[in-house]
């Protein structure tokens, strides 16, 4: 079907998760200052980094969700390029990379679509990454994208996170004539960072699903 083509879900996703995990430990406006207290504080430190496979081992699956959904693959048709329109989060791109893994599903026939990116930062904590990423949203009201040849303009609200820790957002915008509107949520688990997206066209994403997957797939990120 038409619905399969393509993800809204991964516009957002994997352009911030890019973003934020390529954030190095910077000094001066990025440095603990511009960090919420907590962020400040890293979390214990591991002998050695997660490797993908364990990565991969603590994303969701299909039995994680709600019946209808289905895994569906990240591609370089559905994956996002050039972001704009958000300085802070643009000076978060350079550097180097964690471990990390992603996963998409999709419910017939016209969604919702969930998507998942998890990662093991390589410069700083969990908290630290996560809280240097909220900061960098914090300073901007949207983002665009590219997305299939479209560029995409997505506004940006902070809303209730789900759980103590997390950071939580709304994104609005239209590609191809549909609204796309999207609940994300970022939050440390264990030594990872966790992002998390439920997007829907033409309709609000549902909260409560947003909430349900962000409780799971935390539950699971943590064992990382």
């Amino acid at each position: 079907m038409r619905a399969l083509a393509w993800a809204p879900a991964s516009l957002v996703v994997v352009a911030l998760v890019v973003a934020s995990w390529q954030a190095r430990e910077p000094a001066g406006r990025h440095g603990p200052s511009a960090l919420p207290s907590s962020a400040a504080e890293p979390r214990a430190s591991y002998a050695r980094p997660a490797s993908v496979t364990e990565l991969k081992a603590a994303l969701l699956g299909s039995e994680d969700l709600p019946a209808g959904f289905i895994p569906r693959p990240l591609t370089g048709r559905n994956l996002p390029t050039h972001l704009t329109g958000c300085r802070p989060l643009q000076e978060l791109m350079a550097g180097g990379i964690g471990p990390q893994a992603q996963v998409e599903f999709f419910r017939l026939p016209f969604g919702p679509w969930i998507d998942e990116a998890i990662m093991q930062p390589s410069h700083g904590s969990a908290d630290q990454v996560s809280g240097r990423l909220a900061a960098a949203l914090a300073g901007c009201d949207s983002v665009t994208v590219t997305e299939e040849g479209h560029r995409v303009r997505l506004a940006l609200a902070a809303v209730r996170p789900p759980m103590p820790g997390a950071h939580a957002y709304q994104a609005t915008g239209r590609l191809r004539g549909l609204w796309l509107r999207m609940g994300i949520v970022l939050v440390p688990a264990g030594r990872c960072v966790l992002l998390l997206a439920n997007a829907a066209l033409g309709e609000a994403a549902d909260p409560a699903l947003t909430d349900q997957v962000s409780a799971t797939a935390l539950r699971k990120a943590a064992r990382a």
